[in-house]
């Protein structure tokens, strides 16, 4: 059996939604960190390995597709960069576990989905709601879901 995963990167707040290869909704996950109220040494590394660490589970799901958005390189400052960080420790990560995967970038995802490259967080929302059934007030997940969704799309190359 096809999986298909879809990872909205986020250092404070990734999404996860794992689908099986019919579309069915296999599990969701939230995964947060939060900065540290007192400076702490290498706290990005830190942050960065909780995420690898409560990501780990979709290994059990082999043969497996990811898709993940990418991260916009011209943004400026230092969340930004802390981004893309997680990004690339991300893709590493996934490069190691032998898991195949695909970037997207945002409006790209938004139109294939919303129909709307500049949809709104709550269009992604509403949309995923409405048109998969998905059901989350979270935009992280509901970017997780919409990822998912294109992961599959792009397997089965339909884009209906």
């Amino acid at each position: 059996m096809k999986y298909f995963i879809g990872v909205d990167i986020s250092l404070t707040h990734l999404g996860c939604v794992v689908l099986d290869s019919s579309g069915n909704l296999i599990t969701s996950k939230i995964i947060k960190t939060k900065k540290s109220k007192v400076p702490i040494e290498h706290e990005l590394e830190k942050r960065i390995l909780y995420i690898r660490d409560n990501l780990i589970f979709i290994r059990e799901f082999e043969n497996s597709f990811i898709a993940t958005e990418e991260v916009l390189w011209t943004a400026r400052g230092r969340g930004s960069v802390q981004l893309a960080a997680v990004e690339i420790f991300l893709r590493s990560m996934f490069l190691e576990w032998n898991i195949d995967f695909q970037t997207v970038f945002p409006a790209t995802l938004k139109k294939q989905i919303a129909g709307n490259g500049h949809a709104s967080k709550e269009d992604m929302i509403n949309t995923v709601s409405i048109k998969y059934n998905f059901v989350t007030k979270d935009d992280n997940l509901a970017d997780a879901y919409a990822l998912a969704i294109y992961a599959k799309m792009l397997h089965h190359s339909d884009f209906s």
